[in-house]
């Protein structure tokens, strides 16, 4: 795909959230016609992070002429899941009630992110889908999701101690909210939070019914799974044993590897990275006129 200019709006206010007003910067083109749109969730283990803190990203994909919303959601520390998606469906709203005045297509809609926010973006996709996925509320046309964690059981697949893999300076250095005192939470804590549970009671049964892995469906949506070879924070075998138990369920999904990239590394704000999501997104969700011409196999 060719490259066009990106404009970005910013700090446009879609909802409420237990800590105020939400917002979200919008990345587009200018183009003749309306544009896919990826409601995108940033990163930041569940706790903090900001919707602009990859703009080499989001711009690339836009110029690839998917429309992307980053959005600003609720913290768990602030409230717990299902808050945020609550949010995801109000950003999902705010596109529809939107799309004429930005040129966005409402019936071409994906969920996306990367880290905590792909995890948020797919096990809302997940749970929007279970039951009707052609409800005009809840339509979503398809999931991106970057270096995620989909088990969150005892059961995942870890990091692994001396195995050479790191974690990010950038990440390790990340000031904590203040919320926990300066102590960054264990997962543990983090995980009472997301399920709304003291950490005493946080058991596999809670952790499973909160986690992608155990909530495919026969209507999820086509899957886009990207991910780092030498993530240092979240195994790859994450997004592997994800893919292969999409793919035993005859779902479309896509699993790409990026060799030698970390957690939030530069490959995943690079131009080809952009061009792959796109070209899935655009395949996953054609135009109207396009849909008669699209193959039934699943991506491989």
């Amino acid at each position: 795909m060719t490259q066009q200019q990106t404009n970005v709006l910013k700090g446009l206010s879609y909802g409420n959230g237990a800590a105020g007003t939400l917002k979200l910067d919008l990345y587009c083109t200018e183009s003749a016609q309306p544009a896919p749109v990826l409601i995108y969730l940033h990163g930041g283990a569940w706790i903090t992070g900001l919707r602009d803190e990859t703009p080499e990203r989001l711009h690339n994909l836009a110029s690839q002429g998917i429309a992307v919303a980053s959005i600003d959601y609720d913290f768990v520390q602030d409230a717990a899941f299902p808050a945020q998606l609550e949010n995801i469906k109000d950003a999902l709203a705010w596109v529809k009630a939107n799309a004429a005045a930005y040129n966005l297509d409402p019936r071409r809609i994906a969920l996306g992110g990367a880290s905590a926010g792909g995890y948020l973006a797919t096990i809302s996709a997940l749970l929007l889908t279970e039951t009707s996925p052609s409800n005009t509320t809840a339509r979503i046309g398809a999931i991106v999701a970057l270096f995620t964690n989909f088990d969150l059981t005892s059961a995942r697949p870890k990091p692994v101690p001396n195995s050479g893999l790191t974690v990010p300076a950038f990440i390790a250095n990340s000031p904590v909210p203040a919320y926990f005192g300066g102590t960054p939470p264990t997962p543990a804590r983090r995980q009472a939070l997301l399920a709304g549970v003291p950490e005493e009671e946080l058991n596999d049964e809670i952790l499973a019914n909160l986690s992608p892995m155990d909530r495919l469906h026969t209507n999820t949506p086509p899957l886009l799974i990207m991910h780092g070879t030498a993530d240092g924070v979240a195994p790859v075998a994450q997004s592997i044993n994800f893919h292969d138990r999409a793919q035993r369920l005859g779902l479309q999904a896509e699993l790409k590897l990026l060799d030698g990239a970390n957690h939030e590394g530069p490959e995943f704000d690079r131009p080809e990275t952009a061009e792959c999501i796109a070209a899935f997104l655009t395949h996953a969700m054609p135009t109207t006129s396009d849909r008669g011409l699209q193959p039934t196999t699943s991506h491989k």
